[in-house]
């Protein structure tokens, strides 16, 4: 008698992050951020989600001008208030540029322009995993993230 056993994937099986990851890409543009009271209220324009937790990403800023700068955020909390002059938990990225391929397991990314009155267009590609993203748990202080 055999026993045949599937280990189910989560954010900490590593073969997952050993293989090349699912391909996941999409090309917006993001509006400019609408704010109440230092909170940017339309946070789901800037939010990309993905369906499986990322192996890892890249994002481009398709600004041609090359004089407009892109915020990228892993929380909720953060990109909420990324313009009330307190938020410093994101980076940026300069006009017509893109990252490298950031290794990194993530189910989401809030990216916003650094100039919360202009629309910028922005391109995210990802490797994705297959470990569902309700297998992974938010990105929040609470939840042991402090530096998002």
């Amino acid at each position: 008698m055999s026993i045949t056993s599937h280990i189910k994937p989560s954010h900490n099986y590593v073969p997952e992050y050993q293989q090349s990851g699912i391909p996941w890409v999409l090309t917006k543009t993001l509006p400019a951020a609408t704010i109440v009271d230092n909170k940017v209220t339309n946070l789901s324009d800037f939010k990309f989600t993905f369906d499986f937790v990322t192996r890892w990403l890249m994002i481009h800023n398709h600004d041609h001008q090359d004089t407009e700068h892109l915020r990228v955020y892993f929380s909720e909390a953060s990109a909420e208030s990324a313009y009330d002059g307190n938020s410093q938990k994101y980076f940026l990225i300069d006009g017509g540029l893109e990252t490298n391929r950031i290794e990194l397991k993530t189910k989401y990314v809030y990216i916003m322009p650094d100039d919360p009155d202009i629309s910028i267009e922005v391109s995210v590609l990802a490797g994705l995993t297959n470990i569902s993203k309700n297998d992974f748990p938010e990105q929040t202080v609470a939840n042991g993230f402090v530096g998002v």
